[in-house]
């Protein structure tokens, strides 16, 4: 018996169906469960455990980077009024290895900066005042000077007191055909240890002979300190040169060649201890001819 039409097309439909459903569930079994060759060979393209420890074991150590940390108290904040292309940033530097960096004074162990040793301090001699950094004390210590040597000795250690370690200083005494230096040729530093010293010298020093004043200034003219520089001002005390009276030009001829040669930019304080009228005149000159300043200590004082 032979089907109808109808039916004929609905089987071969059903059968068409099923067999498309059976082609591709064996497809997509192959795809989820592949063969074993194919197992075996996606394995063997794996990295074994023993060959990974050994690239780990093989590979060389790099040390991880030190970065220097900064403290952020050292770090000047940025500029916001000016553009972000020119802002900038600075830092001081920081202590390395958190540990501090001594600074070694430059001329001896107990000198030490202050915030006081910033700017320059003024120095004050018998009421002649310089506001300088490097100065010479220029002081008789003839015969002449007994009896008041002391009151000078006293005056000048207060003076050499309250200098600041950022001034140069130097003492030279005249007298008795000799001069008596605390630093040789050399301008110190005044450092408390220096400063020390010179109290020392100081006091050391007893007054004889005649008065030698221009072999002191010749000497004074020429001292430098570690940088080559002279002294800015030089306080000159004395009661008196002992000159005839024909020899006062010559003698003031003399100090001014010898500054001008050696050191033309130095003033000259000059301090008269109970001078003589002439020698008053002179050390006036010679003061108010160096852009100095003349004090006169009268007996009366």
């Amino acid at each position: 018996m032979f089907l109808s039409h109808g039916r004929y097309r609905l089987w071969a439909a059903v059968a068409s169906v099923a067999f498309h459903i059976i082609i591709l569930s064996v497809l997509a079994a192959s795809q989820l469960y592949p063969q074993p060759t194919e197992l075996n060979s996606n394995q063997s393209d794996r990295p074994s455990l023993a060959s990974i420890k050994s690239i780990i074991n093989n590979s060389p150590v790099v040390p991880k980077p030190r970065v220097r940390q900064i403290n952020d108290a050292s770090i000047i904040p940025l500029r916001s009024n000016l553009p972000l292309d020119e802002q900038t940033l600075i830092s001081k530097t920081a202590p390395v290895n958190n540990q501090t960096v001594p600074v070694k004074p430059n001329d001896s162990p107990q000198f030490a900066w202050s915030q006081q040793s910033a700017s320059v301090h003024n120095v004050e001699f018998f009421s002649c005042e310089s506001d300088c950094e490097r100065i010479c004390y220029l002081v008789d210590c003839s015969g002449s000077m007994k009896g008041l040597l002391e009151q000078v000795k006293a005056e000048l250690a207060r003076s050499v007191s309250e200098l600041r370690p950022n001034q140069y200083f130097t003492i030279i005494f005249f007298g008795d055909d000799r001069l008596l230096t605390f630093a040789g040729d050399k301008l110190a530093r005044a450092s408390q240890y220096d400063k020390n010293k010179a109290l020392a010298f100081i006091k050391s020093v007893t007054p004889s002979g005649k008065t030698n004043a221009l072999a002191g200034f010749d000497l004074a003219v020429k001292i430098k300190n570690d940088s080559g520089l002279g002294p800015q001002v030089i306080m000159f005390l004395t009661d008196g040169f002992e000159l005839a009276q024909g020899d006062v030009y010559q003698f003031r001829k003399q100090i001014m060649e010898t500054r001008k040669s050696s050191l033309p930019d130095c003033a000259v304080n000059t301090i008269g201890f109970w001078p003589g009228s002439d020698d008053k005149k002179l050390l006036q000159n010679i003061a108010q001819s160096t852009g100095g300043q003349f004090a006169c200590i009268e007996q009366t004082d």
